[in-house]
């Protein structure tokens, strides 16, 4: 039962500090690309359990899902936000006249 506890534990720590490698660090293209397609999916999978579940007690932890998808979604979005501005201006489209 402690095995079990420990691992979601350490589980929540890698994704909490991965969460804020995201804030700090620059990411490529791709890489962003694929972890907003991950939160999308987290999204979905969040969604589909609160809407199977028979008791509210069956998805005790959904207060400390919720806030670490929403810390991951505005990590997400700042890293977005700063992709954009570092290197908005390399864009390779014609402008419109």
């Amino acid at each position: 039962m402690f095995d079990m506890l420990r691992q979601g534990d350490i589980a929540l720590a890698v994704g909490v500090i991965s969460i804020l490698m995201v804030l700090i660090m620059p990411m490529p293209a791709i890489m962003l690309d694929m972890l907003l397609a991950i939160s999308i999916v987290f999204s979905v999978l969040i969604l589909m359990t609160t809407l199977f579940i028979r008791t509210p007690l069956e998805f005790s932890a959904f207060p400390t899902v919720l806030l670490i998808a929403a810390m991951m979604r505005l990590a997400l979005n700042l890293a977005s936000t700063r992709l954009i501005l570092a290197n908005g201006h390399l864009a390779q489209t014609p402008l419109v006249t």
